[in-house]
């Protein structure tokens, strides 16, 4: 240990070099055998005595630290509240520092970011830190820190809210985001779907894996390409491992293996605090999966907590699986080649949508028939629950018309499961609800009412003749620049790729899911009293629900609900009614589709 001619002072043992003695001094001391001290509060180790003393005194302190006003995330000191403001919750785009070794385009937020990757990645002779267990390397010390925890059964780390206990500190850090739900609403958004996360690493996850559906690591020993290099390296290890020797046994059991990650998936058999409790049955379970199958087949719901035909199969056998159980549901299905179904969310404290299916009669009275509970809105969704009506009537179910939004999703799970043989309806509900958001395009309030007016008179073409030439008179009449943006989005939209929304398209069937959405308002206001129920509780009502559904289509119910085969208005009447109303000089705009 020296100093050179520059004042530059080096450290014997790590290398490492340091601009006064003092800081030499200190870095000296962490090498000593027994320097470290453990905190036995937290568990955290510390590299000495003095850095134990300010994790102290800045953790461990009865004084108020100040706190996060939009997180309520605690810090320890002023300046770094400020400088959590900063980073998390700024809206200015911050700068960022590139790395300049040639052929490195990686940026960081700070130059001390833009170091350690240098150290680390871009050095001649990198620092290695290995594991004295197992032998593996790590580049930074704090990685290794981290994965030594693995290695023991010890959880130092206790969520202060429900008392659950980590290896590490970052995960219990993650963890009690979850518990800021009820005083912080999740406040990141996706545009796409309306799915909201905790942070913005969640968000960006979720926008990759299940809209972009990116899939940027491939496996080497097989097809299979995966989301996350985490979840590639757990495949590798489980399904191609190097070393087929048991090396990995329980220290509870005999068990043995040569997977690391079958042993952390056995151990949980072991920790009772992992097992959940089936809400029916009280049967515990030691994966959520295993609970919802358990409930999806002994109980028959179709509750889906991951839509997969491959972990869900329909023809299981000896399972006695039912997803629609009762035989009058699935009857009035089959009355009519019509269906509509929709989403609905605010039903249970997960945030799952709950998917709702029902027909029409000829007095375009709505049936419910079925409803199921998903993770999302995915085309697997969807055809999750169309197979199961089609299983549930084996097989006779042929529906020709299909009401829903313009969600692609529910288009490509129907005909997944149907085929193309139908008319697919856009709900005129749905549409009248996008081009609304639209109206920021039209600044004078009298041009818009009369553009809704007209939009209004096109959805009532009787046929796609009608509809055609109605188009283009539209089109026609609002060619002036003051209305261009809004005329451009409308006819890209709803005239040229989107036309499925005027009363002629289907003849006799509804244009709209007025009826749907009154039962999923139903449901959240009677049902439910607008309050987020637990997944069980809710499969329990679902349950209650589907039954009662199925008496008041019994004739013998007192408030016995028919399905209409044959409209109360017959077409003869209505016949004549429009041709008197087209007699009546007063009544001629309501009986014609006139558009100036």
């Amino acid at each position: 240990m020296g100093s050179t001619t520059t004042k530059v002072w080096k450290c014997s043992t790590s290398s490492k070099t340091f601009t006064t003695k003092r800081c030499l001094t200190y870095h000296i001391s962490t090498h000593y055998p027994g320097a470290k001290v453990k905190c036995q509060i937290c568990g955290k180790i510390l590299k000495n005595s003095k850095t134990f003393s300010s994790h102290m005194a800045l953790i461990h302190t009865n004084r108020k630290r100040p706190s996060c006003n939009v997180c309520h995330r605690v810090c320890s000191t002023p300046s770094h509240l400020r400088r959590h403001i900063d980073t998390v919750h700024t809206t200015l785009k911050r700068p960022r520092f590139p790395c300049e070794f040639p052929g490195c385009g990686k940026t960081y937020l700070n130059l001390r970011s833009v170091s350690l990757h240098i150290k680390t990645e871009h050095s001649a002779n990198p620092v290695r830190f290995p594991c004295t267990l197992c032998w593996k390397e790590f580049k930074t010390r704090p990685n290794l820190e981290k994965y030594i925890s693995t290695h023991t059964t010890e959880k130092a780390y206790i969520c202060s809210t429900c008392r659950r206990s980590f290896s590490q500190r970052t995960a219990m850090q993650r963890h009690e985001v979850t518990h800021l739900a009820k005083s912080n609403p999740r406040n990141f958004k996706c545009e796409l779907c309306p799915r909201t996360t905790h942070g913005k690493t969640d968000l960006r996850r979720h926008v990759q894996n299940v809209h972009e559906h990116r899939k940027n690591h491939p496996c080497t020993f097989c097809d299979k390409i995966f989301s996350t290099a985490s979840i590639l390296r757990r495949h590798v290890e489980a399904c191609h491992p190097t070393n087929t020797e048991k090396i990995h046994s329980c220290d509870k059991c005999e068990f043995m293996t040569s997977s690391k990650i079958r042993l952390s998936n056995h151990v949980r058999r072991h920790n009772l605090a992992n097992r959940r409790e089936c809400y029916f049955c009280k049967k515990q379970f030691l994966y959520f999966s295993r609970l919802d199958y358990n409930t999806i087949t002994i109980f028959g719901v179709l509750s889906v907590t991951n839509p997969s035909p491959n972990r869900f199969p329909w023809s299981s056998p000896g399972t006695g699986r039912k997803p629609f159980p009762d035989p009058k549901l699935l009857t009035i299905t089959q009355m009519t080649p019509l269906i509509h179904t929709d989403a609905t969310y605010k039903l249970n404290w997960e945030g799952f949508p709950v998917l709702v299916v029902g027909v029409s009669d000829k007095n375009r009275t709505f049936h419910p028939t079925a409803i199921a509970v998903t993770v999302g809105e995915t085309s697997s969704d969807f055809k999750f629950l169309f197979e199961g009506l089609k299983k549930g009537t084996k097989g006779d179910l042929d529906p020709k018309v299909l009401v829903a939004d313009s969600a692609q999703a529910i288009t490509i799970g129907f005909e997944d499961v149907f085929g193309t043989d139908y008319k697919r309806v856009h709900c005129w509900f749905h549409v009248t609800s996008n081009i609304d958001k639209k109206q920021s395009l039209v600044k004078d309030r009298a041009i818009w009412q009369q553009l809704r007016q007209d939009i209004k008179k096109l959805q009532l073409a009787r046929s796609p003749e009608e509809f055609e030439v109605a188009k283009s008179l539209w089109i026609k009449k609002y060619s002036a620049d003051a209305t261009q943006d809004f005329v451009n989005y409308f006819r890209d939209e709803w005239l040229n790729s989107r036309t499925n929304w005027y009363e002629g398209y289907a003849p006799g069937y509804p244009s709209t899911n007025n009826g749907l959405e009154s039962t999923n308002a139903w449901i959240k206001q009677q049902g439910t009293f607008r309050a987020r129920l637990p997944v069980g509780e809710f499969i329990s009502f679902m349950l209650s629900q589907t039954k009662d559904w199925s008496e008041q289509r019994d004739p013998i119910h007192e408030n016995h609900k028919t399905f209409a085969k044959v409209p109360i208005i017959s077409l003869r009447l209505e016949t004549d009614a429009f041709n008197w109303n087209k007699s009546k000089p007063s009544t001629l705009l309501a009986g014609h589709l006139i558009l100036w």
